[in-house]
């Protein structure tokens, strides 16, 4: 990323946390820029845009750089994992070979079954089945993400916001 796209990136990252005092001074913007230069802008925007749609707390380069970790790993990489366990482990020790795998990787192997994947004669078939699966499972796991942090994020504004929500409800005429 050149200077004038992370200008644009720190412009776009300040208007989403407008309240925050996110890269101040000159100092600090060359400072974030020496981090994330590295990255593409696009890679950079999706990983802000993941992070604001997921947390509740304000971006930092470390949730630039780890949202990028997380959305990099493709099913690619976790069906090079599946192959590993297959010779690692074979059909004989499935439970050491599912507990080898990370969360979205053992969606998509129990989708399909262990068992099945250790058998198939139609190794291209299953690899197929598995990326259907993998990234249906990394899509679930998104959304709960989703879904978690904003039921958190509603439910730490009512806690903040408590006192206001019962004095707006015993003043209101109609409820008494």
């Amino acid at each position: 990323m050149n200077k004038t796209e992370f200008s644009k990136l720190a412009d776009i990252i300040r208007t989403y946390y407008p309240h925050a005092n996110i890269m101040p001074n000159e100092q600090a913007l060359s400072l974030w820029y020496e981090e994330l230069k590295q990255l593409s802008f696009e890679m950079a925007l999706a990983s802000v845009r993941y992070h604001v749609n997921t947390s509740n707390r304000i971006v930092t380069i470390y949730d630039i750089k780890n949202a990028l970790a997380d959305t990099n790993e493709t099913w690619e990489l976790g069906y090079e994992k599946v192959k590993i366990a297959i010779s690692q482990y074979g059909y004989y020790e499935p439970k050491k070979a599912l507990d080898s795998f990370d969360d979205v990787t053992l969606a998509a192997v129990k989708s399909i079954g262990w068992n099945n994947i250790c058998t198939s004669e139609t190794p291209d078939i299953i690899r197929g089945q598995f990326r259907d699966a993998y990234n249906n499972a990394k899509e679930r796991k998104l959304k709960k993400e989703i879904i978690e942090n904003t039921t958190t994020g509603i439910a730490v504004f009512i806690g903040n916001n408590s006192n206001m929500l019962s004095y707006k409800a015993d003043s209101d005429p109609e409820r008494k």
